[in-house]
């Protein structure tokens, strides 16, 4: 199974007992992980492929690096990306994402040489008598947007002034919304691509007689704003950043259905272990790192076997904002709850020093407010809503603490330095 980033393809034959996964390591300059596979395999999976950074050829090393390597690939592929790569957050601080088409023999962007591995797994899979699990992760339609040439022509540049502002923000200028539009066009490319690509694997399933006989989760792990809210990328608790896809395709339950009712992502690994006769909550527990004995995942297999709407009452999301601004984060982090017709988003100041200035709050009408612009949280007549919402989210936060705030791993942690006396 593999793993990159961002959008993921999850496929589950029926009571799988074999296992397999690609995992991403914390980025470090000139950091090999393929050291990693090893070890990720002495978890019981028969198979690991990673790919980290699909820039490929930089002081980093993966599988997919060794690819490009044996493909003769060398500098100009890594010049390539350098060329279209850049984060910004705060668009007031310069757009720096940038769009460009894949130049190179389209087999072998990451995507479509993920998508091969993936087929190969079904190939092998289909000639063992044990059912299969393997996880595909691909990094479109996440920055660098890089679509091939083809997929760039198929969807047309559109200048359509649709960005969302706050009441009281700034307008964006016209040439931050030319460049964001060149994005947007490029990111809906690489969603085109990305269809291609699963209905590669979906082809491959049918054509092997397994498509009947194999569950398939769909999902992602985060959206981009694309200059909505004045931000590019991820991290805030807007609709365009938090709310993603997901979606089950069970050959025994297939109803066709939508259902908007609130979903974390640990449901759809609880529903994974639920198919696999696995009680859900016990298989994902650890005693380590601190506070992970308890994970709150649901099984959504209630809900695919069409015996209710729902199985939670609402959803929480939190970020910790240390990747975008190490130095300012504090003002960023926040924690969420939403149900189906309100979001409550708390913000927390983590520089702080009294009480009363360690957050500030919002209360989002989903219903009325679609773009989530108006903040609802003083208005006498949602008091019992805000009431009702904070001690839900004490509730989490009383019930399952935030185990770690950032990406570093316990054991890479440095010790503080200590003066000398």
């Amino acid at each position: 199974t593999f793993l990159l980033t961002e959008a993921r393809v999850l496929t589950v034959g029926a009571s799988p007992d074999r296992r397999g996964v690609v995992c991403a390591a914390s980025y470090e300059a000139r950091y090999d992980h393929r050291i990693l596979n090893d070890e990720l395999r002495s978890y019981g999976f028969d198979r690991v492929w990673e790919c980290w950074d699909k820039r490929g050829l930089g002081p980093n090393k993966n599988n997919y690096t060794d690819h490009l390597e044996a493909q003769g690939y060398g500098a100009e592929f890594s010049e390539f990306y350098q060329s279209i790569s850049g984060s910004t957050f705060l668009i007031e601080d310069g757009i720096r994402e940038k769009a460009g088409a894949f130049p190179f023999v389209e087999v072998d962007q990451a995507e479509a040489v993920v998508t091969q591995h993936i087929l190969d797994e079904i190939e092998r899979g289909k000639h063992n008598e044990s059912p299969f699990f393997i996880f595909g992760s691909y990094f479109a339609p996440h920055e660098p947007y890089d679509p091939p040439q083809r997929f760039l022509d198929r969807m047309p540049y559109e200048e359509i002034d649709d960005f969302v502002v706050r009441p009281g923000d700034r307008t964006l200028s016209p040439a931050e919304k030319k460049q964001l539009w060149k994005c947007r066009q490029a990111y809906k490319a690489l969603v085109l691509m990305l269809d291609e690509q699963v209905g590669r694997i979906l082809d491959k399933l049918e054509q092997e007689g397994l498509l009947d006989n194999t569950v398939i989760f769909f999902t992602s792990d985060h959206g981009d704003l694309m200059g909505d809210h004045q931000c590019t990328q991820k991290g805030l608790p807007f609709k365009q950043s938090v709310s993603v896809p997901a979606m089950i395709r069970h050959p025994d339950f297939l109803h066709y259905r939508r259902n908007d009712s609130p979903v974390e992502i640990t449901d759809l690994i609880a529903t994974v272990l639920d198919i696999a006769g696995l009680d859900p909550k016990a298989a994902l527990s650890a005693a380590w790192p601190s506070y992970q004995d308890h994970i709150p995942c649901r099984s959504l297999m209630p809900i695919v076997r069409g015996e209710t709407e729902s199985v939670r009452e609402y959803a929480f999301s939190e970020c910790d904002m240390k990747w975008h601004d190490s130095e300012g984060y504090q003002r960023w982090s926040w924690q969420m709850v939403m149900d189906p017709n309100w979001k409550y988003i708390r913000y927390l100041d983590r520089k702080a020093t009294t009480p009363e200035s360690s957050r500030h709050e919002w209360l989002i009408n989903r219903r009325a407010d679609p773009d989530e612009i108006h903040n609802r949280a003083a208005e006498e007549k949602n008091a019992a809503t805000m009431a009702r919402f904070r001690r839900q989210l004490d509730f989490i936060n009383d019930t399952t603490p935030t185990a770690q705030t950032n990406w570093i791993a316990f054991e890479k942690r440095q010790p503080a330095a200590r003066a000398d006396t």
